[in-house]
């Protein structure tokens, strides 16, 4: 049986976009419309006087990308360094361009291009092998080699191995990172991000407890408080938050990550009404995280708020449609808006394994349920979870021989006893085998998973192995289902 979308609290961790995209979105402040106050404008003198030695794209490159983090578009060789870059656009990366026109005229409207001129999550799932990010690895590593002190750089690639599904590559390069600028907005929230996609909790918390940004910088501040929250400590820049937000000294947008995490905060503390004030708060100017969390929100407390995210122009706002969609129950609307939240962040399996449920569950389409999970598959290539809800749907199509295949790729010493996917795997091997004609072996699974769920006291998991135990008896007409009935009413 499938493995269903895990509903469980939500939190505001950073998205992790390449860094092209993050200055666009005005999360690096590129843009004076949104700019951080001006406590948050370290000297990069040291950094500048770099230029004055070797005035190259090379150089240009790496110091444009820091000017642009610390507020620095202002300054007369920042800006000097933006007019070399246009100056020579015919061997300027696009990423390089961009930066250079932020620094000169930030962009009111901005456009992003989604990772990998890959337009489709069909596109996406047929190059497997991923020309396009094994290619920018390379070009990154060359870059790298003539300024391995490049932290940007090194987060970058973290990224693209983070996609792949190549971890312990991913960890070394975001290490790397953390060691040459532990105190860069960029990579504190990004190393944070990471190493919460690893499970790695605490050393994510750790990394921004620990900086001394997490004192001044809203945005690294609401990453403290959310990772706090999730990890059930309190946080010890709670109240500090709060007075940034009472203080109206910050533009709303570089504020809404901050609002939404003690939002969030109030909100499993039951305090309902200062829950209510500070997604207010965040909802006043709110990047696509923040809007995601409202949504999340709104849905686990109706009495909290309402609001359309439709209705907000908030750039990559895809999280927040796809829950709203399914909540209105569009489904359709739903699974092409989780297309987007997937492309936008590929390596996290949340938005395929949302869509996935809706494929096999409302729409019961099981092949559009495979292909939506096998593109999850890239940079989770042994997920159990996953690869339990391919075998499901490829069995309803009768796709037996496929499903073996994806089934010898699960490892067992990677499946927890008596665990959710240990229950669903053993209904799925049922399933798998009654289509094959091996009956007695299916019943036996279906009821040892019945058993497991009954076990731990999960009704879900023992109704949903009993409803598709009594499908696969009626379809085999092997025995009498009579008896079957009255409690698959139930």
């Amino acid at each position: 049986m499938a493995h269903s979308f895990e509903k469980k609290d939500r939190h505001v961790i950073p998205n992790w976009r390449s860094f092209k995209n993050t200055v666009k979105l005005g999360e690096l402040n590129g843009s004076k419309g949104i700019q951080l106050s001006s406590t948050f404008k370290p000297e990069i003198s040291d950094i500048l006087s770099d230029w004055e030695e070797d005035k190259t794209l090379a150089v240009a490159g790496d110091i444009i990308g820091i000017a642009l983090l610390c507020n620095q578009e202002a300054n007369p060789i920042v800006k000097e360094i933006a007019k070399f870059i246009i100056d020579n656009r015919d061997e300027a990366s696009p990423a390089l361009i961009n930066a250079a026109n932020l620094a000169i005229k930030p962009e009111k409207e901005v456009e992003l291009n989604l990772n990998f001129d890959v337009d489709t999550i069909d596109t996406f799932k047929e190059n497997y092998q991923l020309f396009n990010i094994h290619r920018e690895i390379s070009l990154l590593r060359k870059r790298l080699i003539q300024n391995p002190n490049n932290p940007i750089l090194w987060v970058e690639i973290s990224r693209m191995y983070a996609i792949l599904g190549q971890q312990q590559k991913a960890e070394r390069c975001i290490r790397n990172a953390i060691y040459l600028a532990p105190e860069n907005r960029f990579i504190l929230r990004n190393s944070a991000r990471f190493f919460t996609h690893l499970g790695d909790f605490e050393f994510a918390h750790d990394i921004i407890r620990r900086s001394e940004l997490v004192k001044i910088d809203p945005w690294v501040m609401a990453t403290e408080i959310s990772l706090a929250t999730l990890r059930n400590r309190g946080s010890r820049f709670a109240k500090s938050g709060l007075h940034i937000i009472e203080s109206n000294s910050f533009h709303p947008f570089n504020i809404s990550e901050l609002a939404s995490s003690l939002a969030t905060l109030e909100l499993k503390n039951a305090s309902i009404k200062k829950s209510r004030k500070l997604f207010d708060k965040s909802l006043i100017n709110p990047n696509d995280n923040a809007l995601a969390q409202a949504e999340w929100a709104e849905q686990e407390e109706s009495s909290l708020m309402s609001i359309n995210p439709s209705e907000f122009k908030v750039i990559n706002s895809f999280e927040a449609l796809a829950r709203d969609s399914a909540q209105h129950k569009k489904w359709k609307e739903a699974i092409d808006y989780s297309k987007n939240w997937f492309l936008d962040i590929p390596f996290s399996k949340a938005a395929v394994t949302f869509a996935n449920e809706i494929a096999y569950s409302k729409l019961k389409d099981h092949k559009l349920a495979v292909e939506i999970a096998m593109a999850g598959l890239v940079s989770h290539p042994t997920d159990p979870q996953l690869i339990n809800n391919i075998i499901y749907s490829l069995c309803l199509q009768n796709k037996l021989d496929e499903a073996e295949t994806y089934l010898i790729r699960i490892k067992k010493e990677e499946i927890e006893p008596n665990s959710i996917h240990q229950i669903c795997l053993t209904a799925s091997r049922g399933l798998l085998l009654f289509r094959k004609g091996f009956r007695d072996a299916g019943r036996l699974l279906y009821f040892e998973s019945m058993k497991l769920s009954k076990e731990i006291n999960n009704l879900y998991l023992n109704s949903s192995a009993y409803v598709n135990y009594c499908r696969e008896e009626i379809l085999a007409r092997e025995i009498d289902c009579t008896d079957l009935i009255p409690r698959l009413k139930d």
